[in-house]
């Protein structure tokens, strides 16, 4: 076991004191931060309505106003093979899927389609043909 000498124990004794200091003076300073903001908000009275009022700062009392959904619209249906449909009409979301289960959407109106890029592999006109 090592001794430790007289010098030794007075520079650890030393270094225990400035640490202590260290730590008081921040302490000190964390409290005196602290009383300074407590002092602020306390200075600063609340305004009134007619002080505002005066000042012209009076904020617009608030308002909601809920519209009415709207039930029609559009719909664009771009397929894989270049075709793009376009619905218009009536839509009736059934569930718009928010609990879980699958998206439903009823759609009364009519159907506008066009290709892009050519005609489809398939449509009823190339399936009658094929029978012909």
């Amino acid at each position: 076991m090592k001794r430790t000498t007289k010098n030794q124990r007075r520079r650890e004794n030393k270094l225990i004191k400035a640490l202590v200091h260290i730590a008081v003076i921040i302490a000190v300073s964390i409290v005196a931060l602290l009383l300074l903001i407590w002092c602020r908000t306390q200075a600063q009275p609340p305004r009134t309505d007619e002080e505002l009022a005066a000042a012209g700062q009076q904020e617009k009392p608030l308002s909601i106003e809920m519209t009415e959904p709207k039930t029609e619209g559009s719909i664009t249906i771009y397929t894989p093979d270049g075709a793009v449909y376009g619905y218009f009409g009536k839509i009736n979301i059934i569930n718009d899927g928010t609990d879980g289960h699958q998206i439903e959407i009823e759609l009364n109106g009519w159907l506008v389609g066009e290709c892009q890029h050519g005609e489809p592999a398939y449509t009823e006109e190339s399936e009658v043909k094929k029978n012909e």
